[in-house]
């Protein structure tokens, strides 16, 4: 251990002294995650060397032994060694949590001068806050979220302190205390992040240039992002609702929960443009569809309504030229839909319903928690917009699906969506995607069973009480689009004006012109079960296959029964118990 090192720093040190020992205690463990638990120094020598630091930086300027340039070296280690939380008990408490936002010019009497040690402060207090809960209150006490708000209200704020700032202000609300909520509309919070976050949005899409070793503009929009979802998600949960007057709920239709999440929507309206404007801007990565902003995106849009004004609009602007809905927010979320379903579960060949769901995985993530998200956002959209709800069903769910295999097969989105639809190992995205398809179907359990089967839509009609007597459909075609339905899909189309008919069922239209009676290619006849089409002669489909083919065919078999027997849906038992049952 080099404890006899830490040891030598004191409240008198002289400059260049402590200088050199900062300097190499960042050459050597600038990098270091952990000091007392690698045996690099001892808990009793980090807690000496960071008290010390601390009673410096104390000391007014005038009487202060270290220049700005220690001094900053000095918030480098703090920072460094707060990383662990282990000998840093000085720095949570009153009166270090008061230091550092004296350091880093954030009371709300301060100016923030956007200095590099009051920016190296910020990043220390961010450690203080992430290591230890209890900071919290103690930031918040003394005024610090006020003065991040003000400092956020800087025009000339760089884009790194915009970063920090709004780090901390994060890590500084997260909790959900409704106390805190309260604090933050009452001094502007909110306002505030809108402003900050539509202004770096501006300066992003003008492509100005990222400062050298600044976060880069992508990375503040998602601090601001994360404040804004965990702002939005608290109020739902504070009992907000149960003071919301009854004239105040919408009529038509509308649940007091909806109305709830309308009138805590208006509070963040300025964000609502500009979140869509980053989401239309920004590219999907083939690799990782869920990097910042797109993960923070989605979730901030749970949180909005569709139907309503001013959402409506935003959501699907139309152009004054055209007369023409412009549906891109919507392509987009689609385009992320098939991107993390196929990052997800990419192409097999033959063998490729032959895996786990549960084990599932997007970017380090289990599946199950972070489609779920995507897939909400979609149906809400499909529910509340018919011309979106048409877009979406011509995408996911086309006419001409391959159904010369069973739909949970095929390796498209429309196949995962349906095997999603019965999987027992993705709870979470199996309620979803049965929602987001029967959406699609204008929510009727008939036309929803005859394009999936009845075998893949039971689960989800069993458990939403939609079994009712129902019956599983006659062999017969699937239902087609409407006339008008088949329209490119491009990101302009016209919907409909009227919202109480279902965009699939046909129109009726008078003509005294002769019937015509098209040709049709005539198509095996679809099992009502599966959804797929009859197979004709299973034996002779069997006798083409080759011995290895049948081996793997055995193996799969086998592996599904397993399966099910590990889950409790079937049990296995020994044959000999069969000899021994009664006759």
């Amino acid at each position: 251990m080099e404890d006899r090192k830490w040891k030598t720093l004191s409240a008198t040190t002289p400059n260049g002294a402590a200088r050199a020992l900062f300097s190499e205690i960042l050459a050597k463990y600038g990098a270091a995650t952990q000091f007392v638990l690698r045996g690099i120094v001892s808990a009793e020598a980090k807690s000496y060397f960071i008290q010390t630091i601390l009673d410096v930086l104390v000391q007014p300027v005038e009487t202060r032994p270290w220049d700005d340039a220690v001094r900053q070296r000095a918030l480098n280690c703090l920072r460094v060694l707060g990383r662990e939380p282990l000998g840093c008990s000085a720095l949570y408490t009153p009166q270090g949590i008061g230091l550092l936002i004296e350091q880093a010019q954030i009371r709300p009497d301060s100016v923030f001068s956007d200095s590099e040690c009051a920016l190296e402060a910020l990043r220390v207090l961010s450690n203080c806050l992430f290591q230890n809960l209890g900071c919290i209150p103690v930031f918040l006490s003394v005024g610090g979220g006020e003065g991040c708000v003000n400092a956020l209200k800087l025009p000339a704020l760089s884009l790194n302190a915009r970063f920090l700032v709004a780090r901390i202000l994060f890590l500084a609300t997260h909790t959900g205390d409704p106390v805190i909520l309260e604090n933050a509309h009452r001094i502007g919070a909110v306002d505030t992040l809108a402003d900050c976050f539509n202004r770096t949005l501006d300066e992003l899409l003008a492509n100005l240039p990222v400062p050298e070793g600044s976060a880069d503009y992508t990375m503040t929009l998602s601090e601001i992002l994360k404040i804004l979802f965990s702002f939005m998600h608290h109020e739902v949960n504070t009992g907000i609702s149960d003071s919301l007057p009854v004239s105040q709920w919408p009529t038509e239709g509308r649940s007091k929960a909806e109305a709830t999440k309308t009138k805590i929507a208006e509070r963040y309206r300025g964000f609502f443009p500009g979140i869509l404007k980053l989401f239309r801007a920004t590219p999907i990565s083939t690799t990782q569809p869920l990097a910042p902003p797109h993960n923070h995106i989605v979730h901030a849009l749970m949180n909005y309504p569709v139907r309503e004004e001013p959402w409506s609009r935003e959501w699907f602007p139309v152009s004054a030229e055209t007369n023409k809905t412009d549906y891109e927010a919507v392509v987009k979320l689609m385009d992320l839909l098939e991107r993390m379903v196929t990052v997800a579960i990419p192409p097999r060949g033959r063998d490729d319903y032959d895996f786990d769901d549960g084990a599932l995985e997007l970017q380090g993530n289990k599946l199950d928690d972070v489609l779920p998200p995507v897939i909400l956002v979609l149906t809400s959209v499909a529910k509340e917009n018919h011309g979106a709800r048409k877009l979406m069903r011509r995408r996911l769910m086309p006419e001409d699906i391959d159904r010369s295999k069973p739909l949970d097969r095929i390796e498209t989105v429309t196949g995962r969506l349906i095997r999603f639809m019965t999987s027992i190992s993705l709870p979470n995205v199996k309620v979803c995607t049965g929602e987001f398809v029967c959406e699609l179907f204008d929510a009727n359990p008939q036309k929803l069973v005859e394009y999936v089967g009845y075998g893949n839509a039971a689960g989800f009609l069993f458990a939403h009480g939609m079994m009712g007597g129902q019956q599983p459909p006659s062999t017969s075609s699937i239902t087609p689009l409407a006339e008008g339905d088949a329209e490119d899909e491009t990101a302009t189309i016209t919907p409909s004006t009227s919202q109480t008919r279902s965009e699939y069922e046909p129109s009726l239209q008078t003509s005294t012109a002769p019937s015509q009676t098209p040709t049709l290619k005539p198509t095996p006849p679809i099992n009502p079960i599966t959804g797929s089409y009859e197979q004709e002669d299973l034996k002779e489909e069997w006798n083409k296959m080759t011995d290895e083919e049948k081996e793997r065919e055995a193996e799969r078999l086998f592996v599904l029964f397993d399966r099910l027997n590990k889950t409790g849906i079937i049990k296995a038992v020994p044959t000999d118990q069969f000899d021994q049952a009664p006759k």
